[in-house]
């Protein structure tokens, strides 16, 4: 009996140690073309746009359908006062539009220009979503240098400081070099855990985008180059003429002239053709032909008020459409000085890292020569650790106001 249960929990145990770790979740590797992709595809804003634009198709359909004729039947059934049994009526009705002004085109026409406008803020809803992911991806790559430069800080603090303690313990500095290393060691362990916490909010972040599980780890990819305009003149004639927002308002317009002309046809006559038959599969069987022609004498001028309304719309998107230029320039013209100012400050601290990693080399040299102290060669230390954490996080500003400038200037693609 009791080698059955030593079989049996020696089973049990051999089971849960092979059994996979169902709690943990694998590291997820994305390239930013990859997570893009995966944005794109998940993004609620992009599946509205696309059903707008869906809609926006049908609308065409929709006007385009009047081109036709239309066909109905009908059955009635009449009882009248003292008579015995119902009278019975069956119709067929066949309507061609002839002419309505001009009403249907307009509408086509309006329809077409509207879809278009539509279909350009699916584009710019795309590279927002686009623009929004690389933002995010560099953000994570940036969080995730800082931590490997403030662990790198720990580590080597760690090692300095046993090298101190391997010193003669009888000289004069010797408990103040220890104990300054230590706290040395503990301002850098604390620094690498608030930028570890930083890390995983802003890791959190970028999976919150991307909809994948709270707790994914995340494998990133440096990010690949783009080019970006040279000069202001050139950012903005380039925004002005690719951003798909500025295209939609421009359509807009567009649709607000077409909707004058819309609202002009209901003050002209409507032609149309209409075929009747008449007593359906009965003896009395008979059919008709009629040309019907109609205008309005009276309305109470509610077309001129149509009319009125429309040219005020139009209007209103001429002054919308200059808003909108005047606020992209604004962007581009921002986006691009900040562009190079991140620029220069990429590469004072690119100049900043060499000196500071030079002096610190000399540092060294001198505190093995005894030319210097230990609190000297800390100090260096601490400035090499800034520069090059300076450093990291100019590279990155640099990506990410290049990534606002092609956003600015609708510049950034949305398929890779």
């Amino acid at each position: 009996m009791n080698f059955r249960r030593t079989f049996f929990c020696a089973g049990i145990t051999l089971f849960c140690w092979s059994a996979p770790n169902w709690g943990y979740t694998a590291p997820l590797a994305l390239t930013l073309p990859e997570s893009i992709h995966l944005a794109l595809t998940r993004s609620h804003a992009v599946k509205i746009a696309e059903l707008d634009a869906a809609k926006a198709s049908l609308e065409i359909k929709k006007n385009k359908s009047t081109y036709w004729p239309t066909v109905s039947i009908t059955h009635e059934q009449t009882q009248i006062e003292k008579s015995p049994k119902p009278e019975y009526g069956n119709y067929l009705t066949a309507k061609l539009p002839l002419s309505d002004g001009g009403r249907t085109k307009n509408l086509v026409m309006q329809s077409q220009e509207f879809y278009e406008g539509v279909t350009d803020n699916l584009e710019h809803t795309k590279q927002q979503v686009t623009a929004n992911t690389m933002l995010a991806y560099s953000n994570a790559l940036q969080a995730k240098s800082c931590e490997d430069l403030a662990s790198l800080a720990v580590e080597n603090l760690t090692q300095h400081l046993a090298q101190v303690k391997l010193q003669d313990a009888t000289k004069n500095d010797f408990k103040r070099n220890v104990q300054r290393t230590e706290a040395k060691l503990a301002q850098a362990r604390q620094n690498y855990i608030r930028i570890h916490n930083e890390r995983q909010l802003v890791t959190s972040q970028l999976t919150s985008l991307l909809q994948l599980k709270p707790d994914q780890e995340l494998t990133l990819s440096e990010i690949p180059g783009q080019s970006a305009p040279e000069t202001l003149d050139l950012a903005i004639q380039t925004a002005l003429h690719q951003r798909n927002d500025l295209k939609q308002a421009r359509k807009e317009q567009t649709v607000a002239q077409w909707g004058i002309k819309v609202a002009a046809s209901n003050k002209r006559p409507s032609v149309y053709l209409l075929f009747v038959a008449s007593d359906l599969w009965l003896p009395e069987q008979y059919w008709y032909t009629t040309v019907s022609v109609s205008t309005n004498l009276f309305d109470a001028g509610l077309a001129n008020i149509q009319v009125r309304q429309a040219t005020l719309e139009e209007a209103k998107s001429q002054e919308y459409l200059e808003q909108k230029i005047e606020k992209i320039t604004q962007e581009t013209r921002e986006a691009f000085y900040y562009f190079q100012q991140a620029d220069t400050v990429m590469k004072e601290t690119a100049q900043c890292l060499g000196k500071a990693a030079e002096d610190y080399e000399t540092a060294i040299a001198e505190f093995k020569s005894g030319k210097t102290n230990n609190e000297d060669l800390l100090n260096s230390y601490s400035t090499l650790a800034e520069a090059k954490a300076n450093n990291v996080n100019a590279l990155y500003d640099y990506h990410k106001c290049q990534v606002n400038l092609l956003r600015a200037t609708g510049m950034l693609p949305v398929s890779w």
